[in-house]
């Protein structure tokens, strides 16, 4: 996604010009090579100037704002033009790569984006893997999200959907009502690009989370769950029967099942509706983020864990 950009841009008779970029936290200035002139004939107009400078093609950002400071009687290469908005870019490409984001103070939010949902304080967000979880969540105050598919999508006529990658995001668009931990939001650059509630990365710690959290009234924290460590098409349980994968063979239901390494530690294993099997991690996240909006993940819990742990969150 392209981050928005505000150019100011100054130019007098006989001086260079000088422009100056902002992506709201980092500032950059260049100055022209050559120095601006006053017009013969065909003078450059300020609109052919803003055209020029709106051109970023496949560069990471587009144009939010431009202010151009221009004589009616100037005249100056476009070339000249186009090369220090080059300039301007490739300086600040530089400057971020050079630059730990995550450990700089956050973006100020732009609380004037028009959000589709917003968050309250003390929003709940509740994922899902079953059926009978399903229905014994329907009845808590929290925005449950449950593993449709695209044809269910399609027939149902979903509105809201939660999406997990960016190619998803992109594919529903509007239908799109909440930003899941895969999407792997890890600062205010990439928080601000979705104007719908995130669920945050989990691989940031406990003040990282709280910085994120205090920045964007539309930060969730990842605050109960068992982590993926692995997602695949293998099924383990159907092998270890009928030394054979056999779909829907609902084997996965009868029980609890686990892969124990050669560190004798067990790895809980989940299937879901498309028969994909979760290789959980062993240990269970487990983050209190009280008056902050906050998304709890069931897998393998039975009813009984289930409101066990909605009590302890004050459900």
């Amino acid at each position: 996604y392209k981050h928005p950009l505000s150019l100011t841009l100054k130019a007098n008779i006989n001086e260079p010009i000088h422009l100056t970029i902002t992506d709201g936290y980092y500032s950059i200035s260049v100055l022209s090579k050559d120095i601006l002139e006053k017009a013969d004939k065909s003078p450059i107009s300020k609109e052919k100037v803003y055209q020029q400078l709106s051109k970023l093609g496949q560069t990471n950002y587009f144009v939010s704002s431009i202010d151009i400071q221009w004589p009616d009687d100037a005249f100056i290469s476009l070339k000249v033009i186009n090369q220090i908005r080059r300039d301007a870019i490739l300086q600040l490409q530089t400057l971020l790569a050079q630059t730990i984001i995550h450990h700089q103070k956050p973006i100020p939010y732009d609380y004037k984006l028009t959000m589709k949902h917003q968050c309250l304080a003390n929003s709940l967000y509740i994922s899902c893997l079953n059926l009978n979880q399903l229905e014994l969540l329907l009845s808590s105050n929290a925005t449950i999200i449950y593993p449709y598919f695209d044809k269910l999508i399609q027939d149902l006529n979903i509105q809201d959907i939660a999406c997990n990658n960016v190619a998803s995001f992109e594919r529903y668009g509007d239908k799109v009502s909440l930003i899941l931990s895969h999407v792997n939001i890890l600062n205010t650059y990439s928080l601000n690009q979705y104007h719908v509630p995130c669920v945050l990365s989990t691989e940031l710690d406990f003040n990282q989370t709280k910085l994120l959290l205090n920045s964007n009234p539309n930060a969730i924290s990842y605050s109960y769950g068992y982590l993926e460590s692995m997602i695949m098409e293998y099924c383990p349980i159907s092998y270890s029967i009928y030394n054979k994968k056999i779909p829907h063979c609902n084997q996965c239901k009868k029980g609890k099942y686990t892969l124990v390494d050669r560190m004798n530690v067990s790895f809980p294993i989940v299937c879901d509706l498309l028969c994909r099997t979760y290789i959980l991690y062993p240990q269970c996240r487990k983050f209190k983020a009280l008056n902050n909006p906050m998304f709890l993940s069931f897998t393998i819990e039975s009813e009984e864990e289930i409101l066990k742990i909605l009590k302890q969150y004050h459900v």
